[in-house]
């Protein structure tokens, strides 16, 4: 009985903390107008480091 509470008050816990960090990044965004832009650019530096890492590893040896 006492492990059920315990991961009840852990998945509340959580769902706190989520809307917690929801609501500052809401508050961020709205107080910083180009704090979207920077996220958008960072994704797509993530997704070009992605494809590039992609294509390497999958012609690794195409010498034939």
């Amino acid at each position: 009985m006492i492990h059920a509470l315990l991961l009840f008050l852990f998945v509340v816990s959580m769902i706190a903390v989520g809307i917690a960090v929801w609501k500052m990044t809401k508050a961020q965004e709205a107080r910083d107008p180009k704090f979207q832009a920077r996220l958008d650019a960072d994704d797509a530096r993530a997704r070009a480091a992605r494809e590039a890492k992609s294509r390497a590893t999958a012609e690794p040896n195409d010498e034939r």
